[in-house]
């Protein structure tokens, strides 16, 4: 029997409500981006950083040498780059267990001009198994040229003006300075004092200077006797023993950090010397 021949009404199934159609708002395609993004980066942080430790050493001291250079700049003041490791010793507290593996930046204090010195920061450690081989003068081409005197294995004191038989190359440190460095709470009262202290210095200018403050322009070029055109900072890899003395591990992963007569840096690897 059809529903017509019984007179009643058909029933009318109610319609389903459509579906919500699957799919990201603009609001969650927006954070899906954002969180990509932000891990995209923490990525090529990680990438960046990776390799030798001389070379994230060196990104680590340019940093340092470019604070030193802001500050001299904003405060009119000369500052220091200050590596500890002292040929005479030191005194004080607040001074770092190990030499030539830490660095500061301190600057002159107006308040107290006698030789006395602030500290800007606090003292920053080199990554493991890097250490601070020496600074020296010369041209682009002459500060850092093969062979490196010191032999791997062998430990070896680093003697300021130390040349190693007759080789344009130097295990030592050819600029220097002695400070009295106060803490900024208290800047009349030293706390602590390095002599003979490897640094590299600038002036209220940005102009690059040596340790005891001599010009880099007139600073003594560490191959021939002339002028001085640059600055360097290198890292090598290698350990400090119990008695202070450096022991290379290697020669062939050194880092250069220049600084020439304007303050201008620039990183270079051992090969570019060559």
């Amino acid at each position: 029997m059809t529903i017509l021949e019984t007179g009643k009404s058909p029933r009318v199934s109610p319609r389903p409500l459509p579906r919500k159609l699957a799919g990201f708002s603009l609001v969650e395609l927006l954070s899906v981006v954002a969180i990509m993004a932000i891990i995209m980066t923490v990525l090529g942080m990680s990438l960046s950083v990776r390799g030798p430790s001389t070379q994230v050493a060196a990104a680590q001291v340019s940093s340092g040498l470019s604070l030193a250079r802001q500050i001299a700049i904003s405060r009119n003041a000369e500052t220091r780059f200050v590596v500890y490791g002292s040929t005479t010793g030191a005194t004080g507290t607040g001074l770092p267990q190990e030499s030539w593996r830490y660095w500061t930046v301190i600057r002159t204090n107006r308040d107290n001009p006698a030789n006395m010195w602030i500290m800007e920061k606090e003292w920053e450690k080199l990554p493991n198994g890097v250490v601070f081989l020496n600074i020296a003068t010369g041209t682009y081409n002459t500060i850092n040229v093969d062979p490196i005197g010191a032999k791997v294995g062998t430990p070896f004191s680093p003697v300021i003006n130390s040349n190693i038989s007759g080789n344009d190359e130097w295990t030592g440190f050819d600029s220097f300075g002695n400070f009295n460095v106060a803490a900024p709470s208290s800047p009349s009262t030293t706390a602590f004092t390095v002599t003979g202290a490897p640094a590299i210095g600038y002036r209220g200018s940005g102009e690059a200077i040596m340790g005891d403050g001599t010009r880099v322009s007139k600073a003594k070029n560490a191959s021939s006797g002339g002028s001085a055109r640059a600055i360097g900072l290198r890292l090598a890899d290698g350990v400090v023993t119990p008695n202070s003395q450096i022991l290379l591990k290697s020669t062939n992963n050194s880092y250069t950090v220049e600084a020439d007569m304007q303050g201008r840096l620039r990183v270079r690897a051992r090969e570019s010397y060559r």
